[in-house]
């Protein structure tokens, strides 16, 4: 559980009062954890000033470091994933605010862009780009990142997958100040969330949506009241991860069949593709059956109709697969 007591839910309403009219700053990507955090600020009466999201990948040889944008006018759009809402542009449309594409926050230009929103706060959720002092210095109250994990664990671009791949009980949202360390700022809020055997990451992450939301506002109130009482990170426990790679998707002979159903339950609905090999071919797990502790298969990998039994340590992973790219 979390060291750092969390906010409660029941303090939002008495704080909301605080919110409207605050001119927030909203950093984020096309994601539930960009896009639910954006819209509880919305609901709560913030004057959003600006959304600011990575530029989308373009064939000109030279990028500009920023763009403005009027956002696109249209139908709502849904999110990705179980829980329905706006898209990051919807949500800028919806209060008229304007959409800085950016490639490069370094550069003056794009300082001096965003600097003409005069934000009282920057709130920053889901955001793959590094701030620089530059830029986090343009908030006149405070500058905020809500982070998907109990920091100091599992600091970098994406937690949950992190939290699946080490077995965690549980995981969390935290609310910290930006700093020149990535997710190293001081704490101003955090809540843990359990993480039950099974539980599928697009759940996780509506969960980390949901409860973040809740706290991000809480937290700009406070920036806007004067009463932030930001704390150092704590100095152990500490761990950073980047982009999961290859090696990270395999599921090895030695781990027990709880947690490969587990990691592949949590992972499948984050993008990630799981993989297994018979000491000859790869294979692709696309969707997980069960698993079934104390069979042995007297083989690493054994097809049969409805799907592809797993041998691990302890028994076998019931999946559906398919074969590696690179396999003949």
């Amino acid at each position: 559980m979390s060291n750092v007591a969390h906010l409660e839910r029941g303090d939002q309403a008495a704080h909301v009062g605080h919110v409207r009219g605050c001119r927030v700053l909203f950093f984020g990507r096309h994601c539930r954890l960009s896009a639910v955090p954006l819209r509880a600020l919305i609901d709560a009466g913030a004057q959003i000033v600006g959304v600011v999201a990575p530029a989308p990948p373009r064939p000109e040889p030279r990028m500009t470091p920023i763009r403005k944008r009027q956002p696109r006018r249209g139908p709502t759009l849904p999110l990705a994933g179980r829980s329905q809402g706006p898209t990051l542009d919807a949500l800028a449309a919806q209060v008229a605010a304007p959409l800085f594409e950016v490639t490069d926050l370094r550069a003056i230009a794009a300082r001096d862009a965003l600097a003409e929103t005069e934000p009282d706060v920057i709130a920053v959720s889901c955001f793959p780009l590094w701030i620089p002092g530059q830029v986090r210095s343009l908030a006149t109250r405070a500058a905020v990142n809500l982070h998907p994990s109990l920091l100091p664990r599992h600091r970098g671009p994406d937690p949950l997958f992190w939290v699946y791949r080490s077995g965690d009980s549980h995981s969390g949202v935290t609310v910290h100040l930006l700093s020149d360390r990535l997710d190293a700022g001081d704490i101003v809020a955090q809540q843990a969330i359990p993480v039950e055997p099974g539980l599928p990451g697009d759940v996780l992450e509506a969960r980390c949506a949901e409860v973040g939301a809740d706290l991000l506002v809480q937290v700009v109130a406070q920036a806007v009241a004067g009463t932030l009482q930001p704390r150092p990170q704590p100095t152990t426990g500490a761990s950073y991860e980047g982009w999961p790679e290859d090696d990270d998707l395999k599921i090895a002979p030695d781990w027990t069949c709880a947690r490969a159903w587990h990691f592949a339950r949590g992972v499948l609905p984050l993008g990630y593709r799981p993989w297994v090999t018979d000491g000859h071919r790869t294979f692709i797990i696309t969707h997980v059956l069960g698993f079934r502790p104390g069979v042995h298969l007297g083989a690493a990998i054994q097809h049969r109709p409805g799907g592809t039994a797993i041998q691990v340590v302890d028994g076998v992973l019931d999946a559906e697969v398919a074969t590696g790219e690179n396999d003949p």
